[in-house]
């Protein structure tokens, strides 16, 4: 299996290797998530880590 950074910038063929991809975004966040702010609909992510 190809790393998340490498398998992000490859070409996905159909919606499930879209969807694997997704995923495995998902299960990653909380590894670098240091902030959460909820206002009104939106929630907002930020890290430290990723300087973003």
């Amino acid at each position: 299996m190809k790393s998340l950074p490498e398998d992000l910038q490859t070409p996905k063929q159909n919606l499930d290797e879209f969807a694997d991809v997704t995923k495995r975004v998902l299960d990653y966040l909380p590894n670098i998530v240091s902030e959460r702010v909820e206002t009104r609909d939106y929630t907002i992510l930020s890290s430290v880590v990723a300087g973003t």
